[in-house]
């Protein structure tokens, strides 16, 4: 499966992820030979009970001997480093003929869905095949996949990071396709617009995300340099353009975006459709391949000397403030993507972030490990 950290690469990765993130298309779980029973009334996933990570490599004498790369779509093993059961979820051949089947671009949209059936132990999952050519697998735990399916032409999203999981339905699927924002049903594999569905986002290009209620989306035009923003409540609709932006940002509550080229913001208040200052913060900022989550972002301080720190952005004041919350860790960011998709019951997603490096753990915002990432073929 593609990482698309580096957009046009053609290395292949396998990587697992804890339930409900969607940094990449593949899931992980603890080894067990049976599903897990389900979690007490009102329990919430607890990440420090993960192992503490510390800097364990990859071993690829182990990964070699697995042979990887042969093995079937359907495959799993326990990682030899973390003992996190991996499965292989596509191949050269699932969901159909393909050189590179993978994911979008990881610190997108939502590309695993909310839990549903027994337990909400089934994820859906979405796979690209390349050329717009997308698929959906359902993944029970400790089962494995079924029912690989192609996205009709009307649900093909336009390109990488034109489509997104629903927060609060794991059966909705939104998809900006022919530059139309749509709400499609992954059970009855039909379009399913309802109230200000369908929604059309002239001249749409990437970056759609929303908030943790489904409420505010959020993309940019060809040029990256106009942001809209969307209240699928109200049907209101919104443009703004600045000549330096290159992305925008929704942190999962769903009132602050930031639009942004790494070092320079500029804060938009979608409950008022106000704007704080344009903030041109040199080295001080990189707000970039961040992961948003609820009221704040947090990425990498890639200006920093190696190894850079954890930084938290959130809102001050009226404009973007930054905050150290873990000095000194990664590696430089042009390895790195984060996520902020991880979930519970109680607060959907957006409340903890996974941190991942090529050829290295992912841990969550405390540094509990998670899984390594390994080169692979499909």
């Amino acid at each position: 499966m593609v990482i698309p950290g580096a957009r046009g690469s053609s290395v292949h990765y396998r990587v697992a992820v804890l339930a409900g993130a969607c940094l990449v298309v593949l899931h992980c779980q603890r080894a067990s030979t049976a599903p897990p029973p389900p979690p007490p009334p009102g329990a919430i996933p607890d990440p420090t009970q993960l192992p503490m990570a510390s800097h364990q490599a990859p071993n690829p004498t182990a990964y070699n001997a697995l042979n990887v790369p042969g093995q079937p779509a359907g495959f799993s093993y326990n990682d030899p480093v973390t003992g996190v059961k991996i499965w292989k979820v596509t191949s050269a051949t699932v969901p159909a003929a393909n050189g590179s089947a993978g994911h979008d671009y990881s610190d997108g949209g939502n590309e695993v869905s909310l839990g549903w059936g027994v337990n909400n132990n089934t994820h859906t999952i979405l796979i690209g095949t390349g050329a717009s050519s997308y698929y959906l697998v359902d993944f029970t735990t400790g089962v494995g996949f079924a029912n690989y399916r192609a996205l009709p032409a009307a649900a093909q999203p336009d390109r990488d990071l034109c489509s997104s999981f629903s927060n609060i339905d794991p059966f909705i699927l939104y998809v900006v396709s022919g530059n139309v924002l749509k709400r499609f049903n992954t059970q009855t594999m039909q379009i399913e617009n309802t109230g200000f569905f369908p929604r059309s986002i002239p001249n749409h290009f990437a970056w759609l995300h929303h908030d943790k209620n489904d409420t505010w989306f959020v993309g940019v035009q060809n040029g990256n340099t106009t942001s809209w923003v969307f209240n699928s409540q109200s049907g209101q609709f919104l443009t703004h353009t600045e000549t330096w932006s290159d992305e925008i940002r929704l942190e999962r509550d769903g009132r602050y975006a930031v639009m942004s080229t790494g070092n320079i913001v500029r804060l938009w208040d979608l409950s008022t459709n106000t704007f704080g200052p344009v903030q041109n913060e040199g080295t001080n900022f990189w707000f970039a391949h961040l992961a948003n989550l609820r009221g704040q972002w947090v990425t990498e301080d890639t200006n920093a000397l190696f190894p850079g720190a954890e930084d938290r952005y959130s809102v001050s004041g009226g404009q973007v403030t930054r905050q150290i919350f873990w000095p000194r860790r990664t590696r430089h960011e042009a390895t790195k993507r984060n996520d902020g998709q991880r979930r519970n019951r109680r607060t959907r997603r957006g409340k903890a972030a996974l941190f991942c490096e090529f050829n290295e753990l992912c841990v969550d915002r405390r540094g509990r490990a998670a899984s390594p990432i390994t080169p692979s073929n499909p």
